[in-house]
């Protein structure tokens, strides 16, 4: 069996082949299994799909670039720019199907998976902001991001109201057998209060999973399951910014995509 750990998470790679094993299967008959018609026919594929998408949806959402952000402009105040850098932890927690195949993994009721992310974000004039995302978990996931943000009440003033429009993208890898990348657009409006400011943001999202040729090779008979797939689906985020101090910031937010949620805190320096 392939041991998963919290903190070194390569469950991707052992998706289908855990999901074999969960049927009785031996590790060294794995492949066999994989390359055995009439082995294959007894196997309800069904269930094989449903890990690997679960998976690709899992991990997609966990690596997108969530807002992070009230709907205030970095830009805004004496300077014409803005800049700030947030270290943030996010706990993500995993659909029905990939906690299942996790744990005929061997990875017990592992059911949250910690995302640790670094920002860097820039005011530009004008209401835009630029961001940049950074994920590094062990050697088995890394992942970049850039996010644009446009902020609408800079031109359409609304009392005590913030209101931004956003693009994002991320890209990365869990080991050398997949790539995932997240790309949305998304709506927040945020109270613009002079400590707290709450903030709500719904928008929408792709994941597209694309594995590597060797991976697909290793599954022959199994070309309707692994295979470059793609999801779409609504993501809503509520949360909310503190300035107890000049200069500094802290965030905590939640979240939802489909069965997953994703519960996020950072801290930064915000000028």
């Amino acid at each position: 069996m392939v041991k998963i750990k919290a903190m070194n998470i390569k469950f991707f790679k052992s998706a289908v082949l855990s999901t074999i094993l969960s049927l009785g299967l031996s590790t060294t008959n794995s492949h066999a299994a994989i390359t055995d018609t009439n082995l294959l026919n007894s196997i309800d594929t069904t269930v094989l799909t449903d890990g690997y998408d679960g998976l690709v949806k899992d991990a997609g959402f966990g690596l997108h670039f969530n807002p992070g952000n009230s709907g205030a402009p970095l830009a805004g105040g004496l300077l014409p720019i803005g800049f700030k850098v947030t270290g943030e932890l996010g706990f993500q927690s995993l659909s029905s199907n990939a906690q299942s195949v996790v744990k005929a993994a061997g990875g017990s009721d592992l059911s949250m998976v910690p995302f640790p992310k670094v920002k860097i974000q820039v005011g530009i004039p004008f209401g835009v902001d630029l961001g940049y995302q950074m994920v590094s978990l062990g050697d088995s996931i890394k992942s970049t991001g850039f996010e644009a943000r446009f902020d609408v009440s800079s031109f359409i003033p609304l009392p005590i109201l913030d209101i931004a429009a956003r693009y994002h993208t991320s890209s990365g890898n869990l080991t050398d057998d997949l790539t995932v990348k997240s790309t949305g657009f998304d709506v927040t409006l945020g109270a613009n209060l002079p400590i707290i400011k709450p903030y709500l943001n719904l928008g929408t999202m792709t994941i597209t999973g694309t594995p590597s040729a060797a991976f697909i090779a290793q599954y022959p008979l199994l070309p309707d399951v692994i295979k470059e797939k793609e999801f779409s689906g609504s993501v809503r985020t509520i949360g909310v910014k503190l300035t107890p101090l000049p200069l500094f910031c802290i965030f905590a937010e939640q979240s939802v995509y489909e069965e997953s949620s994703m519960i996020s805190v950072g801290f930064g320096i915000d000028f």
